[in-house]
């Protein structure tokens, strides 16, 4: 097809997220999940995702990784949570500095890129970033 229109096709791995899904889909009702992200727009893809699965057996709670107090409030709150990779150093951080705070440590689930390492790769060398 791609060479019908003079284009080129480019095969690309994309995460299906199918171990955050699962482990989300088996949590008890009432649980606390929080959702860390660089993207305001991942994380309200993430929740609409989440409702539509759970509806309002999960409780949920979002927060861009720079906003220190409002993730400093999910960490407490939340039993379970869910991050970008650029945000899990930055979780990490807060716990280490606010453990004192917290009645549990929360399980961190660091979900993959959505392209996969070796796609992007791929895409680089195809548009000349990298040889």
């Amino acid at each position: 097809v791609a060479k019908q229109h003079g284009v080129r096709a480019i095969a690309v791995d994309l995460s299906d997220f199918q171990k955050e899904l699962k482990i989300l889909k088996e949590l008890n009702a009432g649980s606390c999940v929080g959702i860390v992200s660089i993207s305001p727009g991942l994380l309200r893809a993430a929740e609409v995702i989440i409702h539509s699965m759970r509806g309002n057996e999960l409780m949920l709670m979002t927060a861009i990784s720079d906003n220190n107090s409002r993730l400093v409030s999910l960490l407490k709150s939340s039993n379970f949570i869910v991050c970008d990779g650029p945000s899990l150093s930055v979780i990490e951080n807060t716990l280490l500095k606010n453990r004192s705070q917290l009645i549990r440590v929360p399980q961190i689930l660091c979900a993959k890129n959505y392209l996969s390492i070796e796609t992007i790769n791929q895409l680089k060398k195809e548009i000349g970033v990298i040889n």
